[in-house]
């Protein structure tokens, strides 16, 4: 699955995949880690729908 969203992004022009969780929040990168810096408070995923290893 991962490697069918990167694909997808990378034609169209994206150099990395947001992964949604089930329930259409980013949950993770392809191969990155993705976080959100907002009024001086870092927002990332909980980690349960993260995909397992080092990405």
């Amino acid at each position: 699955m991962k490697f069918k969203a990167l694909i997808q992004a990378i034609e169209a022009g994206a150099d990395e995949a947001l992964m949604l969780d089930v329930n259409g929040f980013v949950s993770t990168c392809n191969s990155t880690n993705f976080f959100i810096v907002k009024n001086g408070i870092v927002f990332t995923s909980t980690g349960q729908y993260c995909m397992n290893g080092i990405t």
